[in-house]
């Protein structure tokens, strides 16, 4: 199986209800040619449906932080855009339409979006910042950090919950093959 065709399948077991475990243990069975880790990364990327549910509130406050920093990026570049060369203002617009392309889709089921987020987060900030200038009694000035810096901690927060590692053990029905072993579960919410 080609990697697409393990996630499809590793999205569709946790849709059924299977925990991460479950998942890979099953596709190992239905896919034994498919290369341990790959199918692994497939799982681990895939949240489970107890994960989605226990860090739902999370996921959508990420979301709305995502556009309220990037409509204060686009404001933040409206305003001195003919200072700069065209080059220039198209990475300065590139980057805020990434971080929203990317904070959307971050409420998929995916978890790959996250550290993304947050990537783009402190490059989007570190662009506008002149830090030899930075004057933190000016409340845009506080405005953006305080946004930049939440969307980043909450980007990673996420990013360490939602994806669990898994290690790879020997199984002894299988000899000397190895298979991943993730981490339990969080609990579901009360």
């Amino acid at each position: 199986m080609k990697r697409r065709e393990l996630r499809k399948a590793a999205a569709a077991k946790i849709a059924q209800g299977y925990s991460r475990q479950h998942a890979y243990d099953a596709l190992r069975i239905e896919a034994p040619t498919a290369d341990n880790e790959d199918l692994a990364d497939a799982v681990r990327y895939t949240p489970s449906l107890r994960a989605r549910e226990h860090f739902k509130a999370e996921r959508n406050l990420l979301s709305v932080l995502v556009v309220a920093l990037s409509a204060f990026y686009f404001w933040q570049v409206a305003m001195p855009i003919h200072d700069h060369g065209l080059l220039q203002r198209l990475f300065f617009l590139a980057l805020p339409i990434a971080l929203l392309f990317f904070g959307v889709s971050s409420t998929s089921n995916r978890n790959r979006p996250y550290s993304t987020i947050a990537f783009l987060a402190f490059i989007t900030g570190n662009s506008w910042w002149p830090w030899k200038d930075v004057d933190l009694a000016e409340p845009t000035t506080i405005i953006g950090l305080v946004l930049t810096l939440t969307v980043m901690a909450l980007a990673f927060y996420l990013h360490r919950k939602l994806t669990s590692d898994y290690t790879m053990q020997r199984d002894p029905n299988e000899g000397m093959h190895k298979r991943a072993v993730f981490p339990p579960e969080p609990e579901a919410p009360a």
